[in-house]
């Protein structure tokens, strides 16, 4: 497995579980990324982080605010996968750039930023 694809794994994972519209627990999350709460959380606050696309409900369980059919129905996998297209397609301009003005001109963090570089040229 590439480390792209390992880097989405759990979001995959979350994804299939949540995409029929199942309000899913926590711990169930946790047991099938057999990862920490805390890893959990974070990765459910990425499903986030452009805009909200995971509800967290009273009862520990979580759901898609919306249906989906591809975890690139999901904005913020959506805007990294349109990152590494930029990557890939202007390598000279994004990834040899100055990482604070490509940030700045994807309207993202930049720790967004080197994290996706680092899994292109991973991957060239």
């Amino acid at each position: 497995m590439n480390e792209t694809k390992r880097y989405f794994e759990k979001a995959h994972i979350i994804f299939d579980l949540l995409k029929d519209g199942n309000e899913v627990s926590i711990d169930t999350i946790r047991n099938e990324l057999n990862v920490s709460n805390r890893r959990v959380q974070a990765a459910l606050d990425e499903f986030n982080l452009f805009e909200k696309t995971i509800v967290f409900l009273d009862n520990e369980k979580v759901k898609f605010c919306e249906a989906k059919n591809t975890l690139t129905d999901c904005m913020t996998y959506n805007r990294f996968s349109h990152i590494i297209e930029l990557f890939i397609q202007d390598p000279e301009c994004y990834i040899t750039g100055n990482e604070i003005e490509v940030a700045k001109e994807l309207d993202v963090d930049r720790s967004i930023i080197q994290k996706l570089k680092a899994l292109v040229k991973m991957n060239l």
